[in-house]
């Protein structure tokens, strides 16, 4: 695209006449499109152009900077509508912005997942490097949010831009329009009620702008800060999956639109 024409959705307009072109006039059943994975504008003229999430060709392409890995996309001859994928979206609570994660939030994360008692309650790499940070914060969660099986945000204070906490959307069921929580909070940020307040802004969200009849979160029986976390934002106690984690028990909580306020 030319630098000044940008955001205005042409690229999305145009590879959706091509694409309806070549169905219309050829023979062709399938269409394929590449992007690498950090190229964040190109992956979203895919996904608004209709194109399917279909995989990761690991660094299938060398740039100057090294190998890139590549999303793969296809369109089918005759698919109807957009696949199932979560868009990108600001959200803003009281005192809380939740964002796609930037290079400048790695420093951050990677103390968080490295932090002993995050380590004491997660199954995250015990060696926990800024590599993994910024493979998880650029690549990883994006592969994940393209795949349809959920999103990830960053949550920053609105006040000072302090990263806080990472929380994310998994399991997604879009059939049945329901979903799981779960969240990682800085030790800095401990004890102010952020993950609460994420979560209760995420659920409006699926609620209100997207339809889902279900929010569930799973916490270890031991770990009562996450269940207090549950409760304070209004989700119902329904009871314990034995060994949900290694083996541990977990208990399950659940929040539904009439639960909300």
């Amino acid at each position: 695209m030319h630098p000044l024409h940008r955001g205005r959705g042409f690229a999305t307009e145009a590879v959706r006449g091509l694409s309806a072109w070549v169905f219309a006039t050829t023979e062709l059943r399938r269409i394929e499109l590449r992007a690498n994975l950090d190229n964040g504008p190109s992956l979203r003229v895919a996904e608004k152009a209709g194109y399917t999430y279909e995989g990761v060709l690991r660094a299938a392409e060398l740039e100057d900077d090294g190998p890139h890995d590549l999303v793969v996309f296809g369109l089918l001859r005759g698919a109807v509508g957009a696949p199932h994928v979560f868009p990108h979206e600001e959200l803003v609570t009281p005192r809380l912005l939740l964002r796609r994660f930037t290079p400048d939030d790695v420093p951050d994360l990677t103390a968080t997942a490295a932090d002993e008692l995050t380590q004491l309650r997660t199954g995250l790499p015990r060696d926990y490097t800024e590599g993994h940070g910024r493979a998880y914060a650029l690549l990883i969660s994006e592969q994940h949010r393209l795949s349809g099986g959920g999103i990830t945000w960053a949550v920053v204070e609105r006040e000072t831009g302090r990263f806080v906490a990472s929380v994310d959307l998994k399991g997604t069921e879009w059939g049945h329009r329901a979903t799981e929580v779960g969240y990682m909070t800085a030790p800095w940020a401990r004890g102010k009620g952020y993950a609460g307040e994420a979560v209760l802004g995420i659920a409006r969200w699926l609620f209100g702008r997207h339809g889902f009849q279900r929010l569930q979160l799973r916490a270890a029986v031991s770990n009562l800060a996450s269940q207090r976390v549950a409760e304070k934002a209004g989700f119902v106690r329904e009871g314990v999956a034995r060994n949900g984690a290694g083996n541990e028990d977990l208990v399950i909580f659940s929040l539904v639109p009439s639960d909300l306020p």
